[in-house]
């Protein structure tokens, strides 16, 4: 005879919706939100894929959420998946599944911005890096050679074609070293991806090419695994991992419920730059503006006077303000506020800072400009940054 108690726990309980999610990409930031949005939401997740990389075959369920469909088994088993339940793809590419609701990051954009931060360090010679084919790389490649194309800039390609090989990484590893040596430097590299990014530090080193002097690196993903253990901390556009995965999740969501799929994909535009040492160093080799920038960073909390460096360095603020613009292809004005900025956004990370302190270190001159400024290139106030970067870590 059942247990009364038993039998009260079960009736009235709401059967959990269940849902297969196969991540061929494995971000533990996507992971770790689709398990949040699992447990305020009701889901109960198949999960077995995670361990061992088990395939249900058969499984049946309300729900599945898919990412990176291109591992062979992987993409076999989707297929036959996808027709069984409503279906949402964190992903650009769908591989040919018939897919119904998409979301993704903005690959242009990404691109976009890797060559804004690569061109605001005055950078002259730029490559792009990839190992992949796909509409991934494809589309991170147009937006980054699109920006450089307006200030006329262009950049050398580095496609490495796999050759299926037993020694494949150190043939890579090879190739790209032999290239990076013959660019021209200080160059400035950007990579389809973190590990890739990763990669191209450690391929730097080993062939004597110093990061960021020589040769500057920018990621995509700011992946922490690949990120904060390169050998050289590695700048990286954030593409809002998370945010994808809650958008298809609550997609997902909708259509359990009987909505139907957008028309078009999700697109999810890019957070911004998370700026690291890979990419610290201006390239910059004119002596003059060299000393200039040395003083300005310096001096950031005294009241800037572009008359008074100019003549500090025997020109006129005209010659000054050419150079900057020639070289940096911003104003000095521009270029302070933008170290200001920086110098603020890494005393709010590294622990409590007040507000009066951080306006007269970094030289703001009052609150209110410093809030103007952070909401002009940030998007919100000083105290929200640092809740949003603290979030994200």
């Amino acid at each position: 005879m059942d247990n009364p108690c038993n039998t009260c726990l079960i009736v009235g309980v709401k059967a959990k919706r269940r849902v297969l999610v196969l991540l061929g990409w494995h971000d533990l930031r996507v992971l770790g939100t689709l398990v949040r949005h699992a447990r305020a939401e009701g889901w109960q997740l198949e999960t077995r894929h995670f361990f061992d990389e088990t395939l249900p075959h058969g499984w049946h369920g309300d729900g599945m959420i898919l990412s990176n469909p291109v591992r062979p088994s992987l993409l076999r088993f989707m297929f036959e998946q996808v027709p069984r339940q409503p279906t949402v793809l964190l992903d650009r590419d769908n591989a040919g599944m018939q897919v119904a609701a998409h979301v993704h990051e903005d690959n242009l954009a990404a691109g976009r911005l890797a060559a804004e931060h690569l061109l605001a360090m005055g950078h002259q010679h730029f490559a792009w890096w990839t190992c992949f084919p796909g509409p991934v790389p494809a589309e991170r490649f147009a937006g980054f050679r699109e920006a450089l194309a307006r200030e006329g800039c262009v950049c050398e390609p580095l496609e490495y074609q796999s050759g299926g090989k037993a020694d494949e990484w150190l043939r890579r590893r090879q190739w790209l070293g032999e290239r990076l040596a013959k660019l021209p430097h200080p160059l400035a590299l950007f990579a389809m991806d973190d590990p890739l990014a990763a990669e191209a530090v450690e391929v730097c080193l080993e062939h004597g090419l110093d990061v960021p002097r020589e040769v500057a690196v920018v990621g995509v993903g700011n992946i922490a695994l690949a990120s904060d253990t390169s050998p050289v901390p590695l700048t990286s556009v954030d593409i809002a991992a998370e945010d994808i995965a809650l958008a298809g999740a609550r997609l997902l969501d909708h259509l359990m419920d009987g909505g139907t799929a957008p028309d078009e994909p999700v697109i999810i535009a890019p957070r911004g730059m998370v700026l690291r040492l890979s990419s610290a160093a201006l390239a910059v080799t004119h002596p003059l503006l060299l000393r200039v920038l040395e003083r300005l960073r310096a001096d950031l909390a005294k009241p800037f006077d572009i008359r008074g460096l100019a003549a500090a360095n025997g020109v006129s603020a005209r010659t000054l303000y050419h150079l900057f613009r020639s070289e940096l292809r911003c104003t000095p004005v521009e270029f302070l506020q933008r170290e200001q900025l920086a110098k603020a956004k890494g005393m709010l990370e590294s622990g409590p800072a007040v507000i009066k302190e951080l306006v007269q270190a970094c030289g703001f001159g009052t609150a209110r400009t410093m809030n103007r400024l952070f909401l002009r290139h940030e998007g919100c106030s000083p105290k929200l940054w640092r809740k949003q970067s603290r979030e994200s870590r």
